[in-house]
């Protein structure tokens, strides 16, 4: 009876101090329980209760005067979040599995892969534009108010749908028909052997696997037989940018077109090309371990180069760019210039990235540093339009997923990231063991805690000095 009761007063001492985070502006420090923000740095005003499992996020424009792209955050991880920001909210269940999305104009529910529903948002579901997909059935209204609908494999309509125009279907692959924008109407009988369309400048007719043909006026003329062995095509036939294919696969193949040409002999044991207008020629032995590439230099081009010699050395060069690799890409060094823009890469093993971009027209620089399993490292400096000099960044260690974007750390990462730093100019954040120890550091205001067991806060009316356990010091 006593555990129970104690329980209790833990639960409602830690429940009531979180409910009335956003009236009291004092910071909170009872780790594992609430750790809350007094006021927002950097940008960012949290507020943790659980450690890692629930965390609230109120952003607002940091010191580089930057709008963000949400106004609040709150997740319980790894199960929901939900953002808030001007005329648009989104609600993240199992992240990625279901995604709720509303926006001014459309509302996107999602269920992967079971449901997918898009409507207007004002006029709501069963509107003109709604569609609807549950499972293996589908349906709902198009722009124009035409209702469709529809449950694959057995029969159904559906109409500016799925890239098509129209499609119409029975027990498919009994029978299937579909129309594009174009105007090319295509139909499937026991799919996929026998097909055949026109329209729009098309026609196609397929008895497959031993013959087929497809062709639009002007864009391409393909033919296959007995595929995928033998297979003989045209792309902007009668043009100048003409060119022949011809594939009797896996023993040759060619390409030619007014100015180049390509073949290969035996698949990926020998392959050559060359074009005459450039002088451009490459070899392939044994593809992809052994290539060989040049273009020589030209009036307004400096030429380039490639040399591949896998699984040892690869590099690749040419006007304003500088490749080296080895191990299939598992190493990777790349040096970029255009104009203003200027970028550096390193990759080792894949997942270790070394990254600057810069911009000397406009001063921005961003850097990211990515080590696996160590941290993730994200910086961006800058100019203003009175030429003042911004920045922010941040960093997150460790880093056990090897994922980006904000979505997998708001729901996942979170719970691995042990030490976590934010910086905006002069101000910056600092979180370790989700929030047992912190800092935060802006102008005329500064933060340490650990926990219940020592704060130090000044800046603040009347709070200024030394606390442990909560209570003030001389």
């Amino acid at each position: 009876m006593r555990r129970g009761a104690l329980a209790l007063g833990i639960a409602l001492a830690c429940a009531l101090p979180a409910m009335g985070a956003a009236a009291d502006p004092r910071p909170l420090d009872l780790w594992p329980f609430v750790v809350r923000d007094a006021r927002p740095v950097a940008g960012l005003e949290s507020t943790r209760i659980g450690g890692p499992f629930h965390e609230r996020w109120r952003t607002t424009p940091g010191p580089a005067g930057e709008a963000p792209r949400w106004d609040s955050i709150w997740t319980l991880r790894p199960l929901v979040a939900e953002l808030e920001g001007p005329e648009r909210r989104d609600l993240e269940l199992l992240h990625p599995i279901a995604q709720w999305r509303w926006r001014p104009d459309r509302t996107r529910m999602r269920v992967t892969p079971f449901l997918d529903r898009t409507f207007e948002t004002e006029a709501g579901p069963g509107s003109e534009g709604d569609r609807w997909t549950f499972l293996l059935a589908f349906g709902g209204r198009t722009d124009g108010g035409e209702r469709y609908g529809g449950f694959f494999p057995f029969g159904g309509v559906a109409k500016e749908r799925f890239g098509r125009e129209r499609i119409d279907f029975w027990l498919f692959p009994l029978f299937g028909r579909s129309r594009d924008h174009r105007g090319f109407v295509r139909t499937h009988v026991l799919w996929p052997f026998f097909s055949w369309g026109r329209g729009g400048g098309r026609e196609l007719l397929r008895v497959w696997p031993f013959y087929g043909h497809d062709k639009r006026e002007g864009e391409w003329d393909r033919r296959f037989a007995l595929w995928p062995f033998v297979h003989w095509r045209t792309e902007k036939p009668g043009g100048p940018a003409e060119r022949k294919i011809r594939l009797v696969l896996p023993l040759w193949g060619e390409s030619r077109s007014e100015h180049a040409r390509s073949r290969f002999v035996l698949g990926p044991v020998y392959m050559d090309s060359a074009n005459e207008r450039t002088g451009a020629t490459s070899l392939d032995l044994v593809w992809p371990l052994f290539r060989t590439a040049r273009t020589p230099a030209r009036e307004g081009y400096a030429g380039s180069r490639e040399l591949k010699v896998e699984p040892f050395f690869r590099r690749r060069q040419g006007p304003g760019y500088d490749r080296t690799g080895s191990l299939f890409g598992a190493f990777d060094a790349l040096r970029l210039q255009e104009g203003d823009l200027a970028a550096e890469s390193l990759r080792v093993l894949y997942l270790n990235r070394f990254e600057r971009r810069s911009d000397r027209a406009t001063g921005e620089t961003r850097l990211r540093r990515d080590v696996w399993p160590l941290f993730s490292q994200r910086e961006r400096t800058w100019r203003d339009e009175a030429g003042a000099e911004h920045a922010t960044g941040k960093l997150l260690a460790p880093w056990v997923l090897p994922l980006s974007g904000e979505p997998f750390q708001r729901n996942a990462a979170g719970l691995f990231t042990l030490y976590e730093r934010r910086f905006a100019d002069d101000e910056s954040r600092t979180d370790w063991l989700w929030g047992l120890a912190r800092s935060r550091e802006a102008e005329g205001y500064r933060l340490d805690a650990v926990s219940w067991l020592f704060r130090r806060e000044t800046g603040a009316a009347s709070r200024e000095g030394w606390r442990v356990l909560g209570i003030p010091l001389p």
